[in-house]
């Protein structure tokens, strides 16, 4: 089956990053996987999407113009129909996750949000996380943080009542 994610943000926000890692733990399952990027030319502070297409089939046409799970992390991204909507508190009026407030919180470290955005998202693709080897698919700096991120987001919805 053909699914197709995007993920919306502001430069530095760890779009690119993300992007990257997800279509690494995709691959790994035996997945097809496309990634294209769209960025304003600004380094901190433009727009950035990464669309991902997968599929344990041959990917004909990686373009999307709905997505499945659109992960929308400021105001500022791209607007894309989707069928489930997770959003930064404050960006839409669907599933809404305080990200930077929680990294804050959780992390003292507000660029700890797209690890935490990232395991979120890995819940709701239905991806068992103990299955990745996740410190080979993150950079080695700060890997032991974003591996407790990733794992924070993945079971967040599941600890609030």
């Amino acid at each position: 089956m053909l699914r197709k994610i995007v993920i919306s943000g502001e430069g530095g926000q760890g779009v690119k990053l993300m992007a990257h890692v997800l279509a690494g733990v995709l691959a790994e399952f035996d997945n097809n996987v496309a990634i294209d990027y769209e960025y304003d030319a600004a380094v901190r502070g433009g727009n950035i999407t990464a669309k991902i297409v997968y599929s344990s089939q041959p990917i004909k046409n990686p373009i999307i113009e709905d997505a499945d799970v659109f992960l929308k992390l400021s105001r500022q991204g791209s607007d894309f129909q989707a069928k489930r909507m997770v959003c930064e508190k404050g960006v839409c009026t669907e599933e809404e996750i305080p990200f930077k407030q929680l990294a804050l919180e959780k992390f003292k470290n507000p660029k700890a949000m797209n690890m935490i955005a990232l395991g979120r998202l890995l819940k709701i693709l239905e991806v068992n996380i103990d299955e990745v080897d996740l410190m080979k698919k993150l950079p080695a700096k700060f890997v032991e943080q974003n591996i407790e991120a990733i794992k924070y987001g993945y079971t967040y919805k599941d600890a609030v009542p």
